[in-house]
């Protein structure tokens, strides 16, 4: 792989591939939105579509993930050294929370309720634009908050 998506720190990825991945992201949910209006049915297709594309970021992280292959392929030759990374846990996470909208979202299309569809299409949409954007990843923000309440390895006895 590229040398953007460094070996030598394997918790950490360079922040520019999450947030090419959210803008590919952003423009798969805009689509969907926009098919939407045409065929609920359709617009249940791209939105499973993006949820397998969560599911594999959730579970292989951002450098299984296929934007970030894609980043690591394509732009990130062309781009300059990494000057600054971040850390893979939270961006799993907040793949998974992106899996979870896009499954509701899907879900509501499929089943005759378009509302739904839309609303967690729309709210994964705010979501992705404001990392693609702004570099504000939402699941990241939340993640120190669920983390607390996962249970410890117990201690070990001495």
């Amino acid at each position: 792989m590229s040398s953007s998506i460094s070996t030598t720190q394997p918790d950490r990825v360079d922040v520019r591939g999450p947030r090419f991945a959210a803008w590919v992201t952003t423009v798969a949910l805009v689509v969907t939105l926009v098919v939407s209006g045409i065929s609920p049915v359709a617009a249940a297709v791209v939105l499973g579509l993006q949820a397998v594309v969560f599911a594999v970021g959730a579970l292989g992280g951002p450098r299984r993930h296929p934007y970030g292959r894609l980043f690591a392929a394509v732009v990130a030759p062309r781009l300059g050294p990494v000057t600054e990374r971040e850390l893979v846990p939270p961006l799993k996470f907040a793949q998974f929370v992106g899996l979870i909208f896009a499954v509701v979202g899907a879900a509501g299309f499929a089943g005759g309720a378009s509302l739904v569809g839309i609303i967690a299409t729309a709210t994964a949409l705010v979501a992705a634009f404001l990392n693609a954007a702004f570099g504000i990843c939402l699941g990241c923000q939340l993640y120190p908050v669920v983390a607390r309440f996962r249970p410890s390895a117990p201690a070990q006895p001495v």
